[in-house]
This record gives C-alpha cells, sequence and structure tokens, in this order.
C-alpha cells in the first residue's frame, strides 16, 4: 500500500530520484499506554522493545551491490543505534565521520 505508493511516487519524478533514494520506514517503541498496568518507558517488555525497520536500498546501492536482496527478512537483532551509521555506509560517508555539536555553530 503506502510503502508501494511512496516507490510509485519517486518514480514519477524523474529516473534519478529512485535511483539515489533510499527509504527507510521505522518507529518507536511508544509508551506502553496502559499494557502490562504500566506507563512509561521505564520497564522493558518483549513486545516494546521490536519495533518495524524496513530498509528500501537505492537503485544505485542495488546495482553496486547485486548480491543484496531486496525483500530479505532478518532475524537477528538490531538496534534503532545501528540505522544511522548503516545510513552513513549508504551513503557512502566515511566511518571517520563526526557528528557537529553545539561548540561547532
Amino acid at each position: 500500500g503506502v510503502v508501494k505508493y511512496i516507490v510509485d511516487e519517486l518514480d514519477s519524478f524523474n529516473g534519478q530520484t529512485r535511483d539515489n533514494t533510499h527509504i527507510i520506514i521505522t518507529s518507536d517503541h511508544g509508551y506502553l499506554l496502559g499494557e502490562y498496568n504500566r506507563v512509561g518507558k521505564w520497564t522493558l517488555m518483549e513486545s516494546t522493545t521490536r519495533v518495524p525497520l524496513s530498509i528500501i536500498p537505492s537503485r544505485k546501492l542495488q546495482s553496486l551491490y547485486p548480491a543484496l536482496k531486496v525483500g530479505t527478512k532478518v532475524s537477528s537483532p538490531v538496534d534503532q543505534i545501528d540505522v544511522f551509521p548503516t545510513l552513513l555506509d549508504m551513503a557512502g560517508i566515511p566511518d571517520d565521520y563526526q557528528i557537529l555539536g553545539p561548540e561547532d555553530k
């Protein structure tokens, strides 16, 4: 549904938009609003630690790595903290990239 719509819209702009666009879909695990008689993030239940994470790589990246199979499901755990370094890697940004801090205005 929605993901196909996004991909179709990217295809409709021009040939290069989808070639150079990665699509990442994820979410937070929420606040346990009343589930397990809890409200807040201080208790981890298995159902609250699982969040969706889908990465649809650009066509360019897919062509560089033919072994990369779209639709592959990974059963090993991943953490949201891994998303940023993965995106840097997908964008070809070096590992020694430093995030700007408040003192770097």
